[in-house]
């Protein structure tokens, strides 16, 4: 090759060193090779196992100014001869390279690259490559995974963001790349520029994520049909965007195995190094992600909260599908046991797993399927259901024995529920039927101790007035109505004055701590002002004029004396109090508030409900103009309802609140006025109430808001239950949060929040359609 210079390295055993030479080669003879004078600038050869390696530098090979591409043909072989004889140089050893900068060649893998880049545009591809690919996208994929209970409507976000980010790194790190190319040896001048694997799989994996997320941003509505269905051009959206997704992620790999190859070339010799790194470093996320479904289907928690007046994130309320049955037949269940055996039998610890990858935009109703997956994650859990079997065989044996609270004598019990059976007239499925209202039996242990139970049958002749504890002007909250008292018609201040007084008998006890206030009024959840935790509160001080007054309620139907009067009006009517209770969200988090208001008992009291009345309907305000989240979710059955039996709204613990940390409450926890159920899940407790009604039913519960939108996964009772997951995570555990919302602190949920005593009674004669429907 006239005009060439060629350079041979080879290893001298006698003397036990190497030699480099260069020679100059001035025609297509071997008369026209010959040494050259070249003296190479740091020379070395050594042996390497059977290998003799050398390495040198050269100043010849460069044009002046680097005006063009110079190329350079190398070869690899024991001997310098031509037509592929054995042990000669084979076609596949042969090797061009174009440089316009010095350039570092590497024989023994058939490479060269330009080695002064290899420090900077090349090391900046490969850090932003894998920063994309490694940490940013797992991070997204892993929101819309896994964390949508978490970040409820803020997941999308989350997601949409991680894989913008994950897409400008990987354009970066493209760009750092080209540039290298473009520097080192042209762009074109050396051909195809895609003609490697590397470069052509990294640039389709680039490529193709940026088409995932153009299609993110005309993702079709998914807004169920008459049938209940997604619509088929979401269905095929959804495919497609996984099918996407996975290829991204597949491609992303090869990519990685590919570049690595290349590694050597760059002089990087030991390249095994970064596959074992590789390699650990999949293993490390494989191993995570294991690890998080394990725990996500059987036993570790999700966390999220209760929106609008209540309500849950995580939840697609553009989706529904029918939910299969937790058993394979399907029948009525009349629950008639003692309070302790209200757990589900053992036979829930069966129910199917469910994925949340079609869950849609801020969650989504998912079809429950028993997947291999799912046993293999239920397998890891075989001692703790074993566990779980053996407590319930003993709180069932126990519930047995244990005797229903005992009523004072002097105090007349309410009349035993009616029992509802399945049989009768036909109903849906999912249909409930519960017991006409009675009040409550009276607790013996309220009478006479020291605090005012205003409210029927306590303070009435029948229970001695509370046990004279009415009429005690040093009780709290006293109100006198026994004729013969010297007190009569006396009573404590009414109204919310501020401090009011601590009820002492609603106390979450030495274990749990009181969550911090700013932590309690900066993490809500209300639709109709945002969709996020953080900006109901901003949204809420925006228009605290609305939330202040006017505020007409309206109580009506079933009931003997309706009202329509201002909120301050209403609260006026009553002795305000303090109560600690623990709040359980549905998404697995939990908080402790202390919560001022009175029981809505005393209400029902004032409002006289008829013998016809069975359950008590709420309604949050509905004002657009002061709720930019209605115009958000316009697919949302607004206004936001929610509804309980009157029994329930009877039980002690059932609370109207108004306030919470000594003030009144703020927009964004539900002001002016709010339902707080502490047995159960927080979206049941509705807020900015504006209407209560009482109704029969109609033969079925009242349609909510949450249940509307997806009742395979949100139902009408939602009585916590730590045995009985939701669909998408277990309720087993959940997340205390005291100070910040980022703990992940862990503590069993208990059943019915820690209430079982005042509660359980409701349901020991409702009966249902399913294991689930009292705990979802």
């Amino acid at each position: 090759m006239p005009d060439s210079w060629a350079y041979v390295g080879w290893w001298d055993a006698t003397a036990g060193r190497g030699h480099v030479q260069s020679y100059s080669i001035s025609g297509y003879s071997a008369s026209s090779v010959e040494p050259s004078s070249e003296v190479l600038e740091a020379a070395e050869v050594y042996l390497e196992g059977n290998a003799v390696r050398f390495r040198f530098t050269s100043r010849a090979a460069v044009l002046e100014g680097g005006a063009a591409s110079v190329p350079l043909i190398w070869a690899a072989g024991r001997e310098w001869v031509s037509g592929g004889a054995a042990g000669g140089v084979q076609s596949s050893m042969e090797h061009t390279h174009f440089s316009r900068v010095p350039v570092y060649v590497n024989l023994a893998t058939g490479a060269a690259e330009t080695e002064s880049h290899v420090a900077n545009a090349l090391v900046a591809h490969a850090w932003l490559m894998a920063i994309a690919w490694g940490a940013v996208v797992p991070a997204a994929v892993h929101c819309a995974r896994r964390l949508r209970p978490t970040l409820g409507a803020r997941w999308l976000a989350w997601h949409m963001y991680g894989n913008m980010a994950a897409v400008a790194v990987a354009v970066g790190g493209l760009l750092s790349a080209v540039v290298h190319r473009a520097d080192s040896k042209g762009l074109w001048d050396s051909g195809d520029p895609f003609r490697s694997a590397h470069t052509g799989v990294g640039t389709v994996a680039t490529l193709l994520a940026v088409l995932q997320l153009c299609g993110g941003a005309v993702r079709p509505p998914a807004a169920p049909g008459p049938d209940g269905r997604k619509p088929p051009v979401r269905v095929a959206w959804e495919m497609g965007h996984r099918a996407g997704a996975l290829g991204c992620i597949a491609l992303a790999i090869a990519a990685v195995v590919t570049g690595i190859h290349r590694l050597e070339d760059y002089g990087l010799l030991g390249g095994w190094r970064y596959q074992v790194a590789f390699a650990a470093w999949c293993g490390a996320l494989l191993v995570a992600a294991a690890a998080h479904e394990v725990a996500f289907h059987g036993g570790a928690v999700q966390c999220g909260g209760e929106g609008s007046g209540g309500g849950v994130e995580g939840v697609d309320t553009k989706a529904s599908t029918a939910s299969a049955p937790v058993h394979s037949n399907s029948r009525e269940l009349t629950v008639l046991t003692s309070p302790s055996t209200l757990r589900p039998p053992s036979g829930i610890f069966a129910m199917s797993e469910v994925s949340s990858d079609d869950v849609a935009e801020h969650g989504g109703m998912l079809a429950a399927v028993t997947t291999p997956a799912a046993r293999v994650a239920r397998a890891g859990q075989a001692s703790a259901v074993l566990l779980g079997c053996a407590a319930l065989a003993l709180g069932i044996w126990l519930g047995t024995a244990e005797n229903s609270t005992d009523v004072a004598s002097s105090c007349t019990s309410s009349p035993p529920p009616v029992v509802v059976t399945a049989e009768g007239a036909a109903r849906p499925p999912g249909d409930v039927h519960v017991p006409n209202a009675t009040p409550t039996a009276p607790r013996s242990d309220f009478l006479a101790d020291g605090w005012c139970d205003d409210i029927e049958p306590y303070n009435s002749a029948t229970c001695g007035w509370d046990g004279g504890d009415c009429c005690n002007v040093d009780a709290p909250l006293w109100r006198c109505r026994d004729p013969s008292s010297a007190n009569f018609g006396g009573g404590a201040v009414l109204g919310a004055q501020y401090p009011v007084p601590r009820n002492p008998r609603y106390d979450v006890g030495e274990g749990r701590l009181i969550s911090e206030e700013a932590l309690v009024s900066s993490y809500n959840n209300y639709y109709e002002l945002a969709f996020d935790k953080a900006n109901p509160k901003r949204v809420g001080e925006q228009n605290i004029a609305f939330f202040e007054g006017p505020w007409d309620v309206s109580i009506g139907g079933l009931v003997e004396n309706p009202l329509t009067l201002d909120a301050a009006e209403l609260i006026a009517m009553f002795a305000v109090e303090e109560r600690v209770y623990r709040h359980r969200c549905v998404e697995a988090w939990s908080i402790v508030v202390p919560w001022a208001g009175f029981p809505l008992a005393k209400l029902l009291d004032v409002v006289r409900p008829t013998p016809a009345a069975r359950y008590v309907v709420f309604q949050t305000q509905a004002n657009s103009e002061v709720s930019p989240g209605m115009a958000r979710g316009p697919y949302y059955p607004w206004p936001y309802t929610e509804a309980i039996t009157v029994d329930e709204a009877r039980n002690e613990l059932a609370f109207l609140s108004v306030g919470q940390f000594q003030e009144k409450l703020p927009p964004q926890s539900g002001a002016p006025i709010r339902l707080t159920l502490p047995w159960k899940y927080g979206f049941k407790s509705i807020k900015s109430i504006v209407s209560i009604q009482f109704v029969d039913g109609g033969g079925a519960h009242p349609a909510t808001f949450w249940n509307t939108l997806n009742s395979n996964e949100y139902g009408f009772w939602a009585n916590v239950n730590p045995e009985v997951p939701h669909p998408r995570w277990s309720q087993a555990r959940e997340r205390p949060l005291t100070t910040t919302a980022n703990s992940w602190d862990r503590i069993d949920t208990l059943l019915f929040n820690g209430y079982e005593e005042e509660v359980a009674t409701l349901y020991t004669n409702v009966t249902v359609s399913s294991d689930r429907d009292l705990w979802m």
